[in-house]
């Protein structure tokens, strides 16, 4: 029996499916734009804000998943496409050749190559096809080596494989984060005092701290109680947070380590969010100019050599309409602001 995979048919799914992401995305913006024309009070009062927030987590999961399907059936039909290209007469001429090598072997039938290929007898002609890089490829797939590690009475086993990494993370493509949205301006904490303001006017990093906390230990209880205790314990009298009080308190209370990075450079900025992405570890960003942070929660490019900010995802504590950090970027309240610095915590 043979399979017939048609290359054109698999490309134009491929690209169904791209169009399908291009549609979602297109609708989030559209929905992301009618939500912006309410006034806030009419929002607030019929909690239009956290069902459009629900929707946006679950269409940029549609998102996600929907890129790397496109980009599989794309590298699908390609892989296909070589092994197509391949000449007319070559299984024939392949089989012809290879035939006779069985016929002086006892009790091995003379049978053609193409019968051997997916039987049983695949083994004996694996050398002769390895030789061929386009059916490798497609037919053999490199394998890591099997580690041996001794047992406790002498004998080797298999090393265990390594744990998987965590869901909507890995190796290549895109990445969603289920990080917790909070805002600074809503909930039992927005009249907290902060400094000389409040929590609504100066606790943007704060609020990112407890977005990144609830992430790491999902049990935690983000109440004002436990945003008055952030506060206490991370900040200094003028309401600014000190790095190094956060550290220690996020590392006593929660077992998390908080490493910041200063840097001017958005595309420093960018790779390490691609890196922590990666491991499915938030980061948080901060600008000046005005001074604001932001938490990005996943990476929808398709090309990590040419990354941008329009590629990565985020929870802006401030403002509901940002879910890239382009979309923070290009507002213009933010038009003469420039990066500072990124800070992650993560149970490593």
């Amino acid at each position: 029996m043979r399979i017939l995979v048609n290359p054109d048919a698999l490309g134009a799914l491929g690209a169904q499916q791209a169009r399908a992401v291009s549609d979602i995305q297109d609708v989030l913006r559209r929905a992301n734009g009618a939500l912006n024309s309410l006034d806030w009070e009419s929002r607030h009062r019929i909690n239009i804000e956290g069902l459009m927030q629900r929707a946006v987590e679950q269409g940029n999961a549609l998102v996600v998943q929907g890129n790397a399907m496109s980009k599989y059936l794309a590298q699908k039909a390609q892989a296909f496409q070589e092994a197509d290209s391949q000449p007319a007469g070559f299984w024939d001429s392949l089989n012809a050749s290879a035939t006779p090598l069985f016929r002086g072997w006892p009790s091995m039938p003379v049978v053609g190559i193409g019968s051997l290929i997916g039987g049983a007898m695949l083994p004996a002609v694996m050398p002769m096809v390895r030789g061929l890089d386009w059916i490798r490829k497609l037919i053999f797939p490199e394998k890591p080596p099997v580690r041996l590690i001794p047992r406790p009475d002498g004998t080797l086993q298999p090393m265990p494989a390594p744990p998987l990494p965590p869901p909507g993370t890995g190796a290549q493509g895109p990445v969603a984060i289920p990080v917790p949205r909070l805002r600074q301006y809503d909930g039992p904490w927005k009249d907290l005092a902060v400094g000389s303001g409040t929590w609504q006017s100066s606790g943007c990093l704060m609020t990112d701290v407890a977005m990144v906390v609830k992430h790491n230990t999902p049990g935690v209880n983000v109440d004002r109680a436990f945003m008055e205790k952030l506060r206490d314990s991370v900040t200094v009298p003028n309401g600014n947070l000190a790095w190094d009080k956060a550290a220690g308190y996020l590392k006593s209370e929660y077992g998390l380590t908080l490493v910041r990075e200063t840097t001017t450079s958005v595309d420093r900025v960018l790779a390490k969010a691609l890196e922590n992405a990666r491991q499915g570890i938030p980061t948080i960003v901060g600008v000046d100019n005005p001074q604001h942070w932001v938490t990005i929660t996943g990476y929808t490019g398709s090309d990590p050599g040419r990354l941008s900010a329009a590629d990565f995802t985020i929870n802006d504590p401030g403002y509901s309409r940002h879910n890239t950090l382009s979309d923070l970027l290009a507002n213009k309240a933010f038009q003469s602001a420039h990066v500072k610095a990124v800070a992650t915590i993560s149970k490593q």
